[in-house]
This record gives C-alpha cells, structure tokens and sequence, in this order.
C-alpha cells in the first residue's frame, strides 16, 4: 500500500513541474482545405474536339479566378500558355498531323491541383471526305447529307445548270445527331418537274483538294413505268396491299417500296397475293439494294437474269414461292450481294459456281429441286458464316478442298437429303 502512494505521489510531482512550454496543446490545428481555381470556358461549350489526319488549330477563352496551369496528357498536343494567374486568357491548342493508321486520344487539363476542366481530342486517320457513291434520285424533292469529318470548311462549285436545283445549305461541316441541318454537309434537291431527266456534278475543295460526285433525278416518267409493268405481270390489281400504286403520290408513299435520300432502295413483297412472273425489267431499278417476294405460291416461273444488273443488291429474299429453272450465274455480277435467300421453291439444276465471287454473310437454298455437287468455286466465298442446302437432290463425293471450306463455316446445313440421293465426304 504505500508503494502504490509512492509512486502516485511521483506521477503527480512530475505533472504538476511541468512549464507552460511543455503543455499538450487541446486547441484545433490549423484549417488546411485546398483552395481551388475556378476555371469557365467563355466562348464556348464544347468539351470534345476531332480532328482528320491533317490536324490543325483551336484556341479556346477561359476566365480563371486564381493561378492555374494546362497540361497535355500527350506531347504530341500542344498548348500554349501552360499556366498564368487570375484573369482571362487565350489558348492555343495545336494538334500536328497524323500518319498512323490508329485513332489517338489525348487531353488537355487547365485548373489548379484537383480542380481541374478537361477538355478532350480525338484524331483519327480517315479521309476529310468518306467514300463518294453517286445518286440516282427520284423526281421528288430530297435533302440529301454528306457525311465529312466534322468542323472542316469547304469550297462548293457546281456545274453549270446544276445550281438551280442543288442547293448547298452549308459549307462547315459539324458533329451533331440531333440536328440533322447541321449534320455533315447538307444539300437541298428540288423536284423535277421537267419532262426529262437531269444530272449535276458538286465538287467539294479543300487545301488543294477536290472531291466530286454526281446528282442525277430521274423525271417520274423514267421509273414509275418500270414500277408499273412489275405490278401488272403480278397481278398488282389483286394484291392485298397496294395502295398507290399507278397514282401521281410521291413513290415512298406506295406499298411496299422504301427510298432513301430519294433512291428507291427496296422492294418488299411478304404475302401479298402475288400472281405470276418476275420481269426482267426489275434490272432497271438500278438503286435497289433489297428484293423480297415472300409466301406467294402463284409467283412461278424463272429469275430473272437481271437481277445481276443491280450494283448496289445486297439482299434477295425470294422464299416460299414456286419458282423453278436454274438459278442464273449472272446473280454473280452482283457484287454487294451479302443475303441470298431462295429457300422453298422449285429451283433445279446445279448451284452455280459464280456465286463464290459475291461477298454473300448468308446462303439459303434449302427445299429446292437442286442436283449436282457443292462447286468448287464457292471456296472463293471467305464471308459466309451460314450455309443451307437441305432438302435438295444433290449427290456425289465432297471434295477436299470444299470439305476444308465447309468446316469454316460457323453454321452449314447440307445434310439430309432428300430419299435417294446424298453428299458423301472426301
């Protein structure tokens, strides 16, 4: 007990000697919150800037209410000034060219420690102009959209008559979705009511270069025929729908057909109660890119060799029918053809080898009266990724190098066959 008195008696002599110096200060340390710049972009409110391979220049106003700095996360971006006090500023921000085939990111950060604004940059390899097609119009009025790199200026001339129906509506591209006036570069195509057709070229020129493509509209007399004979050799009067066909209503208002930037573009029949054969004037619709005729068991007779003539097919669907003969080899001139759907006809003959040269995604020929082997020469096909050629006659040994081909395939049905008759392998 007085051991314990001992040493308490200690640790309070030892307290109480304590100087004012020596105390433990109980008192809040010092507030040591940062104290953030705060940075406005006045003169304008984009945060994101593409640029084509050439690169180029922008300088951007800012307000700053404090010191701040501007970084770039790429020394290939450059901005100047990189930091300066309170105040308004200007900066220039230069991206240099690019010749890498590789899209590049970079961005630009202006504040002060965390607080920081970013604005950001794309560069990407690809032409100030996308590929160029030319356009086949109708006679109706159309406001067609050139898809340019964004934010580029350029020069637009056109031939001479051109400019009284092509209306260019602007000369800087922009990168804007929700504005389609604004999307591109925009033309304004007024209707032809002239008794013929025309044709305008526009050129687009920048820095030097020069980039043209051709508008022609048709007068309404050149494919309101063409339309017409299909109608009549399918027995268009019977047809379930048809509404418009033969008035004077603008061509995207008839049953069944879809333009686009004032080119018919499909043609789309689903059990519609056609009656008769496909004429071969369907090769005059030379912007077709999608021909359905589907269910319609009085549809018969053969395909029409002109649906090679079609430069810009991409899909045929023309299933479930009773269209017999051969298919033609002239379908292998249609060289954007990616869908070829003939399933459930009364196609015969052999499978012809031209097709190999279409860059086809997909081939149906099930449930025809097809004969032969798998040809060779649909090796040459490397885009399929589905085959079906069921329900057909066709008989013989597979060859090696069709074997080697058909095992790539992701989904390729060539068996069973019908009683009789049947593909064997190599």
């Amino acid at each position: 007990m007085k051991a314990k008195f001992l040493i308490c008696m200690m640790l309070s002599t030892l307290i109480c000697s304590c100087g004012e110096d020596d105390a433990v200060s109980v008192l809040p340390e010092e507030d040591n919150a940062e104290v953030f710049t705060k940075i406005t972009l006045l003169d304008t409110n984009e945060d994101t800037y593409y640029f084509s391979r050439e690169g180029g220049e922008i300088t951007v106003t800012i307000t700053a209410d404090g010191p701040w700095t501007a970084t770039s996360s790429h020394d290939w971006l450059k901005v100047q000034p990189s930091s300066g006090e309170a105040g308004t500023h200007l900066l220039t921000i230069t991206i240099p060219t690019y010749e890498a085939e590789d899209s590049r990111f970079a961005e630009v950060q202006i504040g002060k420690d965390a607080n920081k604004m970013r604005l950001k940059f794309s560069q990407a390899p690809v032409p100030e102009v996308r590929s160029l097609h030319d356009y086949e119009l109708t006679a109706s009025p159309v406001r067609l959209t050139l898809y340019v790199y964004p934010e580029l200026d350029f020069e637009i001339t056109l031939t001479e008559g051109a400019e009284q129906w092509i209306t260019p509506l602007n000369t800087r591209s922009k990168w804007d979705y929700f504005h389609e006036n604004t999307t591109g570069l925009n033309f304004e195509i007024s209707p032809n009511d002239t008794d013929h057709p025309r044709t305008g070229t526009v050129t687009l020129s920048r820095d030097g270069r020069d980039y043209s493509f051709t508008v022609s509209q048709h007068h309404d007399d050149d494919l309101r025929p063409v339309l017409m004979e299909f109608y009549h050799a399918l027995g268009g009067e019977q047809w379930k729908y048809n509404q418009n066909w033969g008035t004077d209503a603008p061509l995207n208002d008839w049953s069944g057909l879809r333009l686009e930037d004032g080119q018919i573009v499909a043609l789309q029949m689903h059990y519609n109660n056609l009656k008769g054969e496909i004429p071969e004037v369907i090769g005059q619709l030379k912007t077709l890119q999608e021909f359905d005729i589907l269910g319609d068991e009085d549809v018969v007779g053969k395909l029409p060799e002109s649906l090679g003539e079609l430069p810009n097919l991409r899909r045929i669907q023309i299933s479930f029918n009773s269209i017999s003969g051969a298919i033609p080899a002239s379908l292998g001139n249609a060289s954007k053809l990616e869908t070829l759907w003939l399933c459930y006809n009364q196609l015969s003959g052999e499978i012809p080898g031209e097709l190999g040269a279409l860059p086809l995604e997909g081939l149906n020929l099930t449930g025809n009266n097809l004969t032969g082997n798998i040809p060779e020469g649909l090796t040459k096909m490397h885009t399929i990724n589905r085959l079906f050629l069921t329900e057909n006659r066709l008989s013989g040994t597979i060859s090696s190098t069709v074997n080697a081909w058909l095992s790539g395939i992701k989904e390729a049905q060539i068996n069973p066959q019908q009683e009789g008759y049947g593909l064997s392998r190599w």
